[in-house]
């Protein structure tokens, strides 16, 4: 997928198949970001930026967060994935930058790597998620299209109020919680 521009129907099953055992393993990888809208969507990864780092496998792996003026914000573990790969999925909105740094904790030695930044560019337009529904409407105001910005904020509005009203939030816990 994220390499060749044409698979047979057989090779997209098979690499399907092999991307979905993966992500039900939890191993996440920033190469899926090269992997069609459809099937990262599929497998709710469509709003995610992952971060990776390449280590040793027996290194701890930390990642810092940064403001945009280089400040730390918060530090944050790595999972490792596979071998030395290490990687952190970040929840993110069209247009958003990521600034950060890895850092490797090896032995008494700790290495910092340089400042890295990364910036969500690709999302689908036509979802019906609160997160697709945001990013629409952060694309039509970039865009000017106010009017379809306003449609947009009052489908996503009543969304959330749909919601709210068949999931209402109870004080004190929900029953399940109770019984247990």
């Amino acid at each position: 997928y994220a390499e060749r521009p044409v698979l047979t129907e057989d090779e997209k099953q098979r690499e399907e198949a092999i991307f979905r055992d993966a992500v039900q393993s939890g191993l996440l990888f920033a190469f899926y970001a090269k992997l069609p809208v459809s099937l990262r969507q599929k497998y709710l990864l469509d709003d995610k930026m992952i971060v990776e780092c390449r280590a040793l496998p027996g290194d701890k792996v930390m990642i810092r967060i940064l403001d945009s003026e280089g400040q730390l914000l918060s530090e944050l573990p790595m999972r490792r994935m596979t071998g030395g790969i290490f990687a952190r999925a970040f929840t993110m909105f069209a247009g958003e930058i990521l600034r950060y740094r890895t850092v490797i904790h090896r032995g008494g030695e700790t290495i910092v790597g340089p400042e890295e930044a990364c910036v969500m560019t690709t999302t689908d337009q036509n979802g019906r998620s609160r997160y697709q529904r945001i990013n629409r409407m952060i694309a039509e105001k970039k865009m000017g299209n106010y009017e379809a910005f306003r449609e947009t904020e009052r489908k996503y509005k009543m969304a959330v109020h749909a919601v709210r009203e068949l999931f209402p939030i109870r004080a004190g816990g929900s029953e399940q919680e109770k019984m247990s």
